[in-house]
């Protein structure tokens, strides 16, 4: 397999070319990560690396391959994005753009930059006489509900046999991202009567048991004392009210959304048994309550100082960027799921993810490819030859 140069800005300006969003509430389903994964698996083809694509289901893809002996080091990222949404929000067009040394468009920085400066670093490593493989996984659904990686753990665990460690190119603005906060979504409905407003003693408002609620979640919060050295404390936030039909009518429904985030030393058992314990101390009744859901839990995830994936980073990159991250990414699900500890390094710019006119900056993808580059050196052939660190 000849090693070649591909220039990186260009690799991620045609990644982000390449429609890969998911759909808006109540567009239809379509196909979302297939021409990304197709360019992919080209792309690998052409430097000796043959891939599969995976329909995971109607529309949604995985991509896998894997070069070079067993002991594997996994390169994880995904390849679907959130909606551009209003193009009239985007000064420098919603299209790939590169300008002033920036990459704009939808994808740049979360994360399609990440996987082309993981496939750059590829193209330039002859693995014919590695001791080590690799293992990449680029995968659908990351922005929705992580279907692409969970079907791979129910499916085909198999391939996570022989890797231990791995690095996730979502991104983390050019730090190592040793730890990440973990998260829980309640959803709570309170049950009422309606009645005229006329004579609200006669009908029980949906919304003042919210109001006790919302109370009660602040209260619970502030009592909260666990501190990660990394992460700090964990948060609450009361994301969606929906309640009434009428401001002259008592409202029989109400129900409230809360997005919780935790840190380590605390477990979204335990999370969920204090919030219970601070409705009742708030009087909130069984019979006030019509349905309480858990939509979601994650587990916030710290790596060891010892594990496998973070000494690696660190003797290529030095220490001095290592940071805690307060959104969730999948580096907690490949743990808990397939004994992966996976740290998360990549070239996007957090505070752009999501948003309007996104963009990553082209020196970061040059950068991050030379990283990811001197670690599958590291890992496959032993080579050690970086004594200046890239960041110090």
């Amino acid at each position: 397999m000849a090693a070649k140069t591909v220039n990186v800005a260009e690799l991620a300006e045609k990644l982000v070319g390449i429609n890969s969003e998911i759909p808006a509430s109540g567009e239809p389903q379509r196909d979302v990560e297939k021409g990304v994964a197709e360019f992919v698996e080209e792309y690998l083809e052409g430097i000796g690396i043959s891939a599969e694509i995976i329909e995971i289901e109607k529309g949604r893809y995985d991509l896998i391959a894997r070069v070079g002996p067993s002991s594997r080091l996994m390169l994880n990222g995904h390849m679907d994005t959130v909606p551009i949404g209003d193009p009239a929000q985007w000064p420098n067009g919603v299209f790939p753009r590169i300008q002033d040394g920036k990459l704009y468009g939808r994808g740049s920085s979360d994360m399609k930059g990440g996987l082309a400066a993981m496939l750059a670093a590829l193209s330039r490593i002859d693995f014919t006489k590695a001791n080590k493989g690799i293992l990449m996984v680029f995968v659908a659904d990351e922005e929705g509900f992580f279907k692409g990686s969970e079907w791979l753990f129910a499916n085909r665990n198999d391939i996570f046999n022989d890797v231990k460690c791995g690095i996730i190119a979502e991104s983390s603005s050019m730090r190592i991202q040793a730890a990440q906060k973990g998260l829980i979504g309640i959803q709570v409905t309170f049950e009422g009567r309606s009645a005229h407003a006329s004579t609200p003693e006669k009908g029980d408002s949906a919304i003042l048991k919210a109001f006790k609620f919302i109370s009660a979640m602040n209260s619970f919060n502030e009592s909260r004392s666990t501190i990660d050295s990394l992460l700090g404390k964990g948060s609450l936030n009361i994301g969606e009210i929906r309640g009434g039909r009428s401001q002259n009518t008592v409202p029989d429904s109400c129900m409230v959304s809360v997005d919780i985030r935790t840190v380590p030393g605390e477990t979204s058992d335990a999370i969920i048994k204090e919030i219970k314990k601070a409705m009742e101390a708030y009087d909130i009744k069984d019979t006030d309550v019509r349905e309480m859901k858990i939509n979601y839990a994650r587990e916030p995830f710290k790596l060891n100082d010892d594990s496998c994936a973070l000494q690696l980073l660190k003797r290529i990159a030095g220490t001095a960027g290592l940071v805690g991250g307060t959104g969730y990414t999948e580096s907690e699900l490949y743990h808990s799921k397939a004994g992966v500890d996976c740290v998360v390094f990549g070239p996007g710019i957090k505070e752009l993810i999501h948003q309007p006119n996104e963009y990553v900056n082209i020196s970061d993808l040059e950068k991050a490819s030379e990283i990811f580059e001197k670690a599958i050196r590291e890992w496959c052939f032993g080579e050690e030859d970086n004594p200046e660190k890239l960041f110090h």
